[in-house]
């Protein structure tokens, strides 16, 4: 890996396989990265010029220590995705092995290795209020490849004011592929933190896509702010993912296929990640299976076909869409409406929670798949029994791995989630 000076090729991602071999051969010190669409240069290397012409090159911009190890973290983490990270990843059940279960609940048989539901980003960049929002921007640009494999969830920032009269977004949390998160100041989410990033009367389109609690459990002083508002929405992600896959395991388990539940956890790319201890190798390798309710997949009006279809759209890169879709569901679905408006609805782990256990087979089609789903239904009862997804929840705050890259040492660590989510 390049250290400063250096510059970064941004690469169309569509376009990237075709332009690759030309900027090689305009720049003979380019070095991709190993899964985004970014190429690295001697800021000397005299083809930089020409590679600025080359189609499929979105732009090419200085690189400093801070933003090339922001890059390294993002490329481990589609990596990470992507399966090509064997010191990352934690090991699935393979078929015949013994499979975690929980008594009178069905035992899986298999389940692959883990997967990342989220990518928690709570940093900003310097004046993230005033900062414009760049096609160039490298993070921009790497979260929007990172989208297609994981939901990044962007802290909104905390530049906002009662005398602003523009909008204070961080340009890392405005692109529409990023789930950008706004704190409350309170944990029913009634009151959004006056300080949490926001729009403004003459750009009302920009803004949080979504609120939570920005309280950090763990601080003293109790500390408020988007990025702890961010990382308790990741927590989140993790538990929607892991309901997704509970009932992918539910329908291939009805249809008499090998079902099984992978371990769910979430990455993040941050500061001061070394002084957590790392996670023990050889812990954790699958979800338990929770049975659907009697008869709610069975008589849910959907066909053999559209079953299918549903549960592959649950475990593939859809699910990526699912789990984004589900929380800001969840959100406008539970959120309060407080006399002082909100910026964004808001989520609360409880009010997932309810909304999780209240969905339909029928419900869960249409969001996932964006179509109405192709027969009537004899009911419209939900997939689960009331308190299966608060069970769900305990077991993955409980055992998700998270997968960290710690900016200033530009090292990766794994461990296990902080205590105020078990």
């Amino acid at each position: 890996m390049l250290v400063p000076p250096s510059s970064i090729i941004l690469v169309d991602l569509v376009q990237f396989s075709d332009a690759s071999s030309d900027i090689v051969q305009a720049v003979a010190s380019a070095a991709p990265f190993a899964a985004l669409p970014i190429y690295l240069a001697d800021a000397a290397d005299p083809g930089l010029d020409r590679v600025r012409q080359l189609l499929g090159v979105v732009g090419v911009v200085p690189g400093d220590e801070f933003t090339l190890s922001m890059l390294q973290g993002l490329d481990r983490t589609a990596q990470l995705c992507l399966g090509l990270l064997d010191e990352w990843t934690v090991g699935g059940v393979a078929p015949g092995q013994p499979y975690p279960y929980v008594f009178d609940e069905p035992e899986g048989v298999a389940a692959p290795t883990a997967v990342c539901a989220a990518v928690n980003i709570s940093l900003t960049p310097p004046n993230d209020d005033v900062a414009p929002t760049l096609p160039t921007d490298v993070i921009n640009h790497a979260t929007r490849a990172i989208a297609e494999l994981t939901v990044p969830v962007v802290a909104a920032g905390n530049h906002h004011g009662s005398a602003v009269s523009f909008e204070t977004v961080s340009p890392w949390a405005e692109p529409d592929w990023v789930l950008a998160v706004g704190a409350t100041s309170d944990e029913a989410g009634e009151t959004e933190w006056p300080r949490s990033a926001r729009g403004s009367s003459t750009n009302p389109q920009v803004g949080p896509d979504i609120l939570t609690w920005g309280q950090d459990a763990l601080s003293v002083d109790v500390s408020i702010g988007t990025s702890f508002a961010a990382a308790r929405m990741s927590a989140m992600a993790v538990v929607c993912r892991g309901w997704l896959f509970e009932v992918a395991a539910n329908i291939d388990r009805l249809s008499g296929r090998a079902f099984g539940v992978p371990l769910v956890g979430a990455a993040i790319v941050d500061r001061k990640l070394t002084e957590v201890p790392e996670l023990p190798a050889g812990e954790f390798i699958a979800l338990p299976v929770l049975a659907s309710a009697a008869g709610a997949l069975e008589q849910g009006g959907l066909d053999q076909d559209a079953m299918n279809a549903l549960a592959g759209a649950l475990r593939g890169w859809d699910a990526v869409r699912a789990t984004r879709v589900l929380l800001l569901e969840a959100a406008a679905a539970t959120s309060p409406r407080p006399a002082r408006p909100l910026s964004a609805p808001s989520l609360t782990p409880e009010r997932l929670i309810q909304f999780l256990d209240g969905v339909s087979v029928r419900r869960l089609f249409e969001l996932v798949l964006r179509a109405s789903p192709p027969a009537a239904a004899s009911h419209d009862a939900p997939i689960f029994t009331p308190g299966t997804a608060e069970r769900l929840r305990i077991i993955v705050w409980a055992s998700q791995p998270v997968w960290g890259w710690d900016i200033d040492s530009r090292t990766p660590r794994m461990r296990p989630p902080r205590e105020e989510q078990t």
